[in-house]
């Protein structure tokens, strides 16, 4: 059985990648559309704030747990601990 971090790199998910991503979400919209009887009279486009709000929230996590000093581990190990996350100490269940 594969570990996460071979996962990670087999299917391109890197830190530069997440950051593309979450970058991304940073940005979304959400589509409203009017129609009367089948027939659409009018679209609006909104900004997609709860998507944009987790993406910060996300990027700002990726970015405190990977600015931990731990030269041992690779960023795709990085990754799979901030999404994995076990005890934070010993003492910890």
């Amino acid at each position: 059985m594969r570990d996460a971090p071979e996962v990670f790199d087999a299917l391109g998910l890197t830190l530069d990648s997440l950051a593309e991503d979450v970058n991304r979400l940073r940005r979304a919209k959400r589509f409203q559309y009017f129609h009367n009887k089948g027939i659409v009279l009018d679209h609006r486009e909104h900004e997609a704030l709860e998507i944009q709000v987790k993406a910060v929230d996300m990027g700002l996590q990726v970015h405190r747990f990977c600015t931990k000093p731990v030269p041992e581990l690779t960023p795709q190990e990085y990754l799979y601990r901030f999404l994995h996350p076990g005890p934070r100490d010993p003492g910890q269940g």
